[in-house]
């Protein structure tokens, strides 16, 4: 059954377009015929070979085309529109042909109805055809860009300008993979036109399969057929795409990749971060970067008010924007000592705070109650300041804190405890502190990515 599939899907695309040019030939010499009284006599033979030839060839693309779908490989409305509009052509040229051999008596006004009515219904069962074989945007998926702003075509499939930016947004399935199998695969494999019984057209209808079985085993790429058949050698008759562009080599490792990872088409580019071969592929084809960023980047803020950042001056804090498009401030002060005042003043700015240098500034325990409160704090400079590890208990709540400098504090081992509690922490200075050798020892076992600067008074 394969090899008739195989030999009708070669052969019935070339005898299907015989009817079609045999009767566009008897249009045209019925309408000859019809505007040049002195030469219709003599283009009535003709005429009547056209439509017998249009008849006959119209009956066996027919024929063929019952065969092809008993195969199984087409489904669904377009399919039975498609056969009736075929039979319904069929049946209007050979009334036109018994017409002219005027075993029929109709008028001559209705015999060039029907021939017209042949060539709609010509065009209409060829349209269905071409949808069947070709997918339903044949006509428009490969037109240039103004043909398809004029018909008001915006296509379904989408380009890489769509992709959202944020990796946490870009889904596997629906941003990368649905958008490649569209183009390449969903002309021979949808709800329609089900080549080998697979439709590829969801995640559910891959995980049914088709003649051979399932087309996709999540979390295991070598099992899935929708892996294999498109890394195989492109000589072989199991190759997919048979036809047309393969699958590219980001598109092959994409697909891969998502199978691998269970086929969830709720995975997000997010997840793939740390996967050096899916992050090059990722920002080399698409122009994604999943590449870990610092929080000010991933979370951007508004900017502050001018009048704000001038009342911390007034008060005596020096105000820096982090950079030209970032908004977050970078605050320190001169001051040998900061007074309550001056820390009140950074509740008017305590979002857009993320860097902090309070060296020097003679602040107790107490006085950190309030920078806990600064919670998109990136890095904080709390150098030389009689604080001890009850201060720094205020601060477990920094999630965002990357960088904390406690050289020349009284902090001691228990603050391992904090430490844990701020994810974000990647570096910590303790030099000069009432840390231990044991205690550096246990927080580095206790938090590996963390780097420790620093040592002991001992």
């Amino acid at each position: 059954m394969d090899d008739i599939a195989i030999f009708l899907g070669r052969f019935h695309p070339l005898i299907v377009h015989l009817p079609i040019g045999f009767i566009l030939f008897a249009g045209i010499l019925e309408l000859w015929a019809w505007r040049d009284r002195s030469k219709s006599q003599g283009l009535q033979l003709p005429i009547k070979i056209a439509l017998f030839s249009t008849f006959a060839s119209g009956l066996i693309a027919v024929g063929l085309g019952f065969l092809l779908a008993s195969d199984g490989a087409y489904t669904g409305k377009t399919l039975d529109w498609h056969m009736w509009m075929g039979i319904a052509f069929c049946g209007i040229v050979f009334a036109a042909w018994l017409s002219k051999l005027q075993i029929l008596s109709l008028k001559e006004a209705f015999i060039n109805i029907l021939i017209v009515s042949a060539v709609l219904a010509v065009s209409i069962t060829g349209h269905l055809g071409g949808n069947l074989t070709h997918g339903s945007d044949y006509l428009t998926a490969y037109a240039p860009p103004f043909v398809k702003r004029v018909i008001g075509e915006s296509g379904t499939k989408l380009s890489h300008q769509s992709i959202p930016l944020q990796p946490d947004s870009v889904l596997i399935y629906t941003h990368l993979i649905q958008p490649f199998l569209s183009t390449k695969c969903y002309s021979c494999h949808n709800d329609e036109k089900k080549k080998g019984g697979l439709s590829m057209t969801s995640i559910a209808s891959l995980k049914k399969g088709g003649d051979t079985g399932t087309a996709l085993h999540p979390g295991d790429s070598h099992e899935s057929s929708i892996w294999k058949r498109v890394i195989m050698d492109p000589s072989s008759e199991k190759f997919m795409p048979p036809k047309g562009s393969p699958l590219s080599y980001a598109e092959v490792q994409i697909l891969q990749w998502w199978i691998d990872q269970a086929a969830d088409s709720t995975l997000t580019a997010a997840v793939a971060v740390g996967d050096v071969t899916f992050t090059r592929v990722l920002f080399t084809d698409y122009g994604i970067d999943i590449s870990p960023r610092p929080f000010i980047e991933r979370s951007p803020i508004a900017p502050i008010d001018d009048a704000i950042i001038s009342k911390l001056k007034t008060a005596g804090w020096q105000v820096r924007p982090i950079a030209q498009d970032i908004h977050y401030l970078d605050v320190s002060t001169s001051v040998t000592e900061v007074n309550d005042e001056m820390i009140q003043k950074l509740r008017m700015a305590k979002e857009h705070i993320t860097w902090l240098d309070l060296n020097n500034s003679h602040l107790s325990d107490s006085d950190l109650s309030f920078i806990s409160k600064l919670t998109n704090l990136t890095k904080l400079k709390l150098n030389n300041n009689p604080i001890s590890d009850k201060g720094i208990n205020l601060l477990s709540n920094l999630k965002h804190l990357e960088i904390l400098n406690l050289y020349g504090t009284a902090v001691s081992d228990d603050i391992l405890t904090a430490l844990k509690s701020m994810s974000a922490l990647e570096k910590v200075f303790i030099w000069q502190t009432n840390t231990t050798s044991e205690g550096i020892a246990n927080m580095k076992t206790s938090i590996p990515k963390l780097e420790i600067i620093g040592g002991t008074n001992g």
